[in-house]
């Protein structure tokens, strides 16, 4: 038997082997050769490259070395990149709790970036301040051109922020435009006359800007007869603030002439304008029309006595100014005797800034003038008091079950301190700023029907809580005679006096007709009821008196020929209930 040879036992190379004699064995090769980890396969990189392909944006241009792999060769185990910091972060970190933003020497860039920022209408912005910055007209053009599709932002301030005129012309035409700005601040910025009229022409179209600071912006007269011009149109602006910005006397006059008109606008500020006596005068002239101004600031030297005589001649016949600054001017011992004067007829007059230097030292002077502005104080905070003490009493069991009169409640109203009067008046403030409901007149003719919806704001807080004396038809401000009644029925009446507040609902709805003194001397066709008719019969006392202190005339008479005050007396004879005789004995007062 042959013996098998070890040439025989050995596998046959393939032909396209090639033998190399000098290459070690396979032993050698992997003993020698370093170590490799984590080595992926064909199929390993693929799917890396699969997943990462599918990665959000800002993580595609991520490096490769982010992705990590198992020892065992398994799927890929990507690593997500630290997401990059928001673009806005900058400034939404920065916005208050209330919505404001502070940029304080902001430069192009960050304006820059604040433009493209309000463009997206960020609902946690409304308010923007920009101090101390020289951002120039550029920057302004750029901010107006976003403000024309933001609307979030209430309140834009740009104060000293070098803005001239061609800024505020690309302002006015946003203003034009945007509906959300309600309060703009261009203070201590050389807009001039011509940047100001193009304001003024914005104004007579704006229909939301309620706030508009012009301080120190040397707009001189031209711009303020302009401004006068745009107050005889506009009907929104409340607050004008025209702080040294060279008015004069003759732009003074304008704007006194326009807001004998105008019956939005309740602070004006004109000091330091250099108006003079003349302008002084202008300014008395208006207070005995205006029944809406109630803050006043002409602090001048020059005005003179002259000037404070008229002014103080026109306080006696004012009742709506609560507020008047003279600081400016020493005032002098017998412009000091003519404020004492005016303030013992005057009852709206809350505050008074003067400057009488050692003559204010005057002990007797000093403490009546004192003594009247608390006395003025007190009698407009203290309808809010008896207002509250009123829904007090009618929203509780026990104390409406006692039968508690209604002219308790100026008694208690009279025992509290000025202190706890104002805070009343805060909360009557507090609960309108809380969105009433709107008000709805319906004008009806042969052919149309228009209906009207307002609502009610600071300016219109019911004017029954004050203590105005009433407006005679013989006096230099007289109402607008009554000349359309408003379209209400028995019913709109009776549901008025069902209100679980018709006090302020009988104001909402007088305030909001077209005639307010129309409305308040409304008559029931059919039966020839007054408010006051209507509101003897429903016992509604609060009602009753904050009529009478409106002045409504008591004088009209029923079909049965009866007013109001008679029907209370006849209801008071044939009835033993203390309410309505109470009711009965406020006609009396009067």
């Amino acid at each position: 038997m042959r013996t098998r040879q070890a040439s025989d036992t050995a596998p046959t190379a393939p032909a396209t082997h090639k033998t190399n004699s000098s290459a070690p064995s396979q032993a050698t090769m992997t003993s020698s050769s370093p170590t490799v980890k984590n080595r992926q396969t064909g199929g390993q990189k693929r799917a890396r490259y699969g997943q990462a392909r599918n990665l959000p944006a800002y993580q595609r241009d991520i490096d490769i070395k982010k992705i990590k792999t198992t020892k065992q060769g398994g799927a890929a185990d990507i690593q997500q990149a630290p997401k990059p910091e928001n673009r806005w972060d900058q400034f939404t970190k920065a916005v208050t709790t209330d919505g404001k933003l502070t940029m304080k020497f902001a430069d192009v860039n960050a304006i820059s970036d604040l433009v493209a920022w309000l463009k997206t209408c960020p609902i946690c912005l409304r308010a923007v301040v920009i101090d101390f910055s020289a951002m120039g007209d550029t920057c302004a053009i750029a901010l107006a051109d976003a403000l024309k599709v933001n609307t979030t932002v209430a309140m834009l301030d740009l104060s000293e922020t070098s803005i001239g005129e061609e800024g505020a012309k690309a302002l006015a035409d946003t203003l034009k435009i945007n509906t959300t700005l309600t309060a703009l601040n261009l203070g201590w910025n050389e807009i001039g006359a011509e940047g100001v009229a193009a304001l003024a022409e914005a104004l007579q179209v704006n229909t939301t800007l309620t706030e508009l600071n012009l301080c120190f912006t040397e707009i001189g007269p031209v711009g303020a007869a302009a401004l006068a011009d745009a107050m005889k149109i506009n009907t929104t602006l409340t607050a004008l603030n025209l702080f040294g910005s060279e008015v004069g006397a003759e732009g003074a006059a304008a704007l006194a002439d326009a807001l004998k008109i105008n019956r939005t606008l309740t602070a004006l500020d004109l000091a330091a304008n250099e108006i003079g006596a003349e302008g002084a005068a202008a300014l008395a002239d208006l207070l005995k029309v205006n029944r809406t101004l109630t803050t006043l600031r002409f602090m001048e030297r020059g005005i003179g006595v002259e000037g404070l005589l008229a002014v103080a001649d026109a306080l006696k016949v004012n009742n709506t100014l609560t507020e008047l600054a003279l600081t400016g001017g020493y005032v002098g011992e017998e412009g000091l005797l003519a404020l004492a004067d005016a303030l013992r007829v005057n009852t709206s007059l809350i505050k008074l800034s003067v400057n009488a230097k050692g003559l204010w030292k005057i002990t007797p002077i000093r403490q009546e003038i004192s003594a009247l502005l608390e006395r003025n104080k007190r009698l407009k905070l203290m309808p809010y008091a008896e207002a509250s003490l009123d829904l007090l009493v009618r929203h509780s069991p026990a104390l409406k079950s006692m039968g508690v009169p209604t002219d308790v409640l100026p008694l208690l109203a009279e025992s509290l301190s000025s202190q706890v009067l104002g805070t009343f008046e805060q909360e009557w403030r507090d609960a309108f700023r809380a969105s009433p409901p709107p008000i709805i007149t319906t004008t009806t003719t042969n052919t149309t029907t228009t209906t009207t919806t307002t609502t009610t704001t600071d300016a219109t807080i019911p004017t029954i809580l004050t203590t105005s004396p009433a407006v005679t038809a013989t006096g230099p401000a007289s109402a607008p005679p009554v000349s359309t009644q408003p379209t209400a029925t028995a019913a709109d009446i009776k549901a008025l006096l069902d209100d679980p507040n018709p006090v302020v609902a009988f104001s909402r709805w007088i305030d909001g007709h077209a005639n307010p003194t129309a409305a308040l001397n409304w008559v029931d066709p059919v039966n020839g009821y007054t408010l006051l008719h209507y509101a003897v019969v429903s016992q509604e006392g609060a009602v009753i008196r904050s009529l009478l202190a409106r002045g409504i005339d008591t004088t009209r008479a029923d079909q049965n020929n009866q007013t109001a005050a008679q029907l209370a007396q006849q209801r008071a004879e044939s009835s033993s209930s203390s309410a309505i005789a109470a009711i009965s004995a406020l006609f009396k007062q009067v």
